[in-house]
């Protein structure tokens, strides 16, 4: 039950680049940390995420923010923990989907690919695939195929969102996404000024609210 309360973790709060030496630099260095809290339909907590940066990796073509997560149910007990991190490379950067869907599963990684520098009616790339993983069941392997995709993702107009964390001019992003015979659209509201996603909601196929998720936590 868990794993769909967040669907849509969220690696995706993380920055709008205006490219590899500027804002994702400042904003996501080493040893920051932060965190994102999950809803469901009715305003109920579901998950928390935590994250902690631990090295931001410069390589000759691309440059790596790696960070360690751990997300915990509504009781505050841990179901999940691991590394994850974003590529960032010429003027867009990459996260894997894994990220924005925690029970998708790949032993061959799919990315969704951001603009460093969107502008409203800028598209992000559409995907769809079938891929696969090992999953070991008390000693026994078993092959388990995935089919995933990706479309309709679009940089819309600007709104002001207001939270805990106070007021940000954010630029929305709005894409479908179809794994394991659910449908979802997406919104993020992502901060102009400091690139950090700030809100995601999740809409099912029948146009009704989900999930969603808030930066609650920034340090």
């Amino acid at each position: 039950m868990y794993k769909k309360s967040y669907l849509f973790l969220l690696i995706s709060f993380f920055p709008v680049v205006v490219n590899a030496q500027c804002i994702a630099l400042q904003t996501y260095p080493a040893e920051t940390s932060f965190e994102i809290t999950t809803y469901n339909d009715e305003g109920e907590i579901s998950s928390a995420t935590k994250y902690q940066v631990e090295e931001v990796r410069k390589e000759s073509e691309r440059t790596l923010i790696m960070m360690r997560f751990i997300i915990t149910n509504k009781k505050g007990k841990e179901i999940d923990k691991g590394n994850r991190s974003i590529i960032i490379s010429g003027n867009n950067y990459n996260i894997n989907l894994s990220s924005v869907i925690p029970e998708y599963k790949s032993d061959d990684p799919i990315y969704i690919q951001y603009s460093c520098t969107p502008k409203p009616g800028d598209d992000i790339p559409e995907f769809s695939r079938v891929t696969t993983y090992e999953e070991d069941n008390m000693g026994q392997i078993s092959i388990i195929s995935n089919k995933v995709g990706l479309d309709e993702g679009k940089y819309g107009t600007t709104e002001e969102i207001i939270t805990e964390l106070g007021t940000f001019n954010c630029i929305k992003l709005t894409y479908k996404v179809r794994y394991d015979l659910q449908d979802f659209v997406y919104t993020e509201w992502i901060d102009q000024a400091t690139g950090r996603t700030i809100k995601i909601e999740r809409i099912n196929k029948k146009g009704k609210l989900d999930s969603y998720s808030l930066l609650t936590k920034f340090n």
